[in-house]
């Protein structure tokens, strides 16, 4: 079983894949964007919806 170090960085690494691929998908979408745009679009998803959404729980952080 990996470490938690190693499962961390893994998780890490998802995520950035993750950003580098939606940032890519924008960018087709909205090929005539600003890159002060597109970073408005980026914090836009990366925020997360703002209703609620069936099975969706938003938790705070750091949980107490």
């Amino acid at each position: 079983m990996p470490d938690l170090a190693a499962r961390f960085r893994t998780t890490i690494d998802l995520h950035e894949a993750g950003v580098q691929m939606m940032r890519l998908k924008l960018r087709r979408e909205h090929p005539g964007a600003s890159d002060a745009e597109l970073a408005l679009l980026m914090f836009e998803w990366l925020k997360g919806p703002d209703e609620e959404v069936p099975g969706f729980r938003r938790v705070s952080w750091p949980r107490s």
